[in-house]
Protein backbone atom coordinates (compact mmCIF):
# COMPACT_ATOMS: atom_id res chain seq x y z
CA UNK A 1 0.00 0.00 0.00
CA UNK A 2 2.21 2.63 1.09
CA UNK A 3 4.58 2.23 -2.22
CA UNK A 4 1.57 2.45 -4.52
CA UNK A 5 1.34 5.98 -2.61
CA UNK A 6 4.93 6.84 -3.62
CA UNK A 7 4.67 5.62 -7.07
CA UNK A 8 1.53 7.35 -7.47
CA UNK A 9 3.08 10.90 -5.76
CA UNK A 10 6.26 10.40 -7.92
CA UNK A 11 4.14 10.10 -10.72
CA UNK A 12 2.20 13.37 -10.50
CA UNK A 13 5.52 15.30 -9.62
CA UNK A 14 7.01 14.11 -12.66
CA UNK A 15 3.93 15.07 -14.28
CA UNK A 16 3.73 18.30 -13.21
CA UNK A 17 7.42 19.01 -14.09
CA UNK A 18 6.86 17.64 -17.44
CA UNK A 19 3.71 19.85 -17.96
CA UNK A 20 5.84 22.94 -16.44
CA UNK A 21 8.89 22.65 -18.79
CA UNK A 22 6.61 21.92 -22.14
CA UNK A 23 5.39 25.48 -21.07
CA UNK A 24 8.72 27.39 -20.40
CA UNK A 25 9.83 25.42 -24.00
CA UNK A 26 6.82 26.87 -25.70
CA UNK A 27 7.11 30.33 -23.98
CA UNK A 28 10.31 30.12 -25.14
CA UNK A 29 9.97 29.49 -29.04
CA UNK A 30 7.02 32.45 -29.41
Amino acid sequence: MIHNILLVRIALSLNFNGSSIAFICEKKQT
